[in-house]
């Protein structure tokens, strides 16, 4: 993020990182006990608080010129999960979603349990039918 880099394209645009900080994609709603100790992963809350942000302070009125939605890394989890529901509520001329650095490839039958297990079947950004299928583990 190079502000000062003439090559760089995002050189003038405002960048919202929010931290990813409970291992749960940004999709997580849940409280696990792991070993006898409570862990709260409510990483939907967190990309759900700095969304929010965005439209309360980013000089939004509406409308952006552009957006980009990008993540790396596990991050880039989230970014698959969140770029439907954020480039519906932030509208904008051009959007793009970039990813990076992530494979996405489980083991068969494990990345439903792990999302159910997240809470993330729960989450308000899947429809009913996603939610369902989550819920079913038919994924």
């Amino acid at each position: 993020q190079n502000r000062s880099d003439e090559e760089n394209p995002f050189r003038s645009y405002t960048i919202v990182e929010p931290l990813y900080c409970s291992g749960d994609a940004f999709i997580g709603n849940a409280i696990q006990d792991w070993n006898g100790q409570e862990m709260t992963q409510m990483g939907y809350w967190n990309a759900q608080a700095a969304l929010d942000w965005v439209k309360s302070n980013a000089n939004y009125c509406g409308h952006f010129k552009s957006v980009v939605v990008g993540g790396f890394s596990a991050g880039g989890l989230g970014t698959m999960a969140w770029v439907d529901t954020i480039l519906r509520e932030l509208p904008a001329a051009s959007q793009a979603m970039l990813v990076d650095s992530y494979a996405g490839v489980f083991p068969p039958d494990t990345e439903g349990p792990i999302a159910k297990g997240w809470g993330g079947c729960t989450i308000p950004i899947l429809s009913a039918e996603q939610r369902e299928a989550c819920q079913n583990l038919e994924y």
